[in-house]
């Protein structure tokens, strides 16, 4: 009885009388999302054309990473001293 009365007006009382329970406070239930179809962003040309154009810049971008790469070894080795005598 004694716990009872210390705990309805002891520190755990709701202090600011939100209403919530003194435990935590009660999670909301997760809102429904409904998701429309939309309707696709490129045409198949558009999408081919977007597509090529990717595949050209990554290529580009290999081929300047590997000439960049092998000068850089070769600076490398140039500085080491393991150059090639041509």
């Amino acid at each position: 009885m004694v716990a009872t009365n210390y705990n309805a007006q002891g520190p755990y009382v709701d202090p600011w009388g939100v209403g919530y329970p003194t435990q935590g406070y009660p999670i909301p239930p997760r809102p429904i999302i409904r998701t429309q179809s939309q309707p696709p962003r490129f045409s198949p040309p558009e999408r081919k054309e977007i597509l090529q154009r990717l595949d050209e810049v990554e290529r580009g971008f290999h081929r300047d990473r590997r000439e960049r790469q092998t000068f850089f070894q070769g600076l490398e080795s140039l500085i080491k001293g393991k150059y090639k005598d041509h």
